[in-house]
């Protein structure tokens, strides 16, 4: 496992943008870093990218799609993808 202050060196030098942001009090008491640490053993190396940028928007915190998009948006796209 990477050291943070390793991962924060090459993600600067990759230009990554990076957000930090802590949990509030109560929800860092909930937290459960085992737990976290357990599921990321599971899915570790598994194709992560495209992936997320393709499928990412099917869940929303309240749905798990969004409104369909109008017609005239699948003309257009097809058009750019012929």
């Amino acid at each position: 496992m990477n050291k943070f202050s390793q991962w924060i060196e090459w993600a600067d030098n990759a230009s990554f943008n990076i957000a930090l942001l802590p949990l509030k009090p109560e929800v860092r008491a909930k937290f459960n870093e085992t737990a976290v640490y357990d599921w990321f053993k599971t899915v570790e190396g598994m194709p992560y990218g495209f992936h997320n940028f393709l499928f990412g928007w099917i869940d929303t915190p309240n749905d798990n799609f969004p409104p369909i998009l109008a017609p005239e948006v699948f003309e257009i796209g097809f058009r750019i993808a012929e």
